[in-house]
């Protein structure tokens, strides 16, 4: 019986609400009344649906410049290749003119094989 009597807590007397504070309470009853409509979870939805459209977007966006910059440094990279390479072409035609004209290889000997008959 001890035990029941120490469980119950006796009530205590509810204190008058000052004005504010009831207004504050229907403002916000009101509040959570309109979150709760299927109307406002409507919006809810297709405001969630428009920002993963724009989510997407910039994420493709994004990707998109990412790309563009790797695709713009392997342009400048091959562009640095082929310079070297034309380069390298040049050098060696003008090598090869100026040994060309100092340098005159003897004439070759051209030798016959004779074709022994069986």
């Amino acid at each position: 019986m001890v035990e029941k009597h120490e469980r119950l807590k006796p009530k205590q007397p509810r204190k008058k609400e000052s004005k504010k504070e009831q207004l504050t309470h229907k403002l916000y009853n009101q509040l959570i009344r309109t979150l709760q409509s299927d109307k406002t979870r409507e919006e809810m939805k297709q405001i969630q649906k428009r920002l993963a459209r724009v989510e997407k977007n910039t994420t493709n966006a994004r990707l998109q410049q990412q790309l563009g910059k790797e695709l713009l440094a392997q342009v400048k990279l091959m562009h640095k290749r082929l310079d070297k390479i034309d380069n390298t072409i040049t050098r060696s035609k003008s090598k090869g003119n100026i040994n060309r004209e100092k340098i005159r290889a003897p004439p070759r000997k051209v030798t016959r094989i004779n074709k022994r008959s069986k």
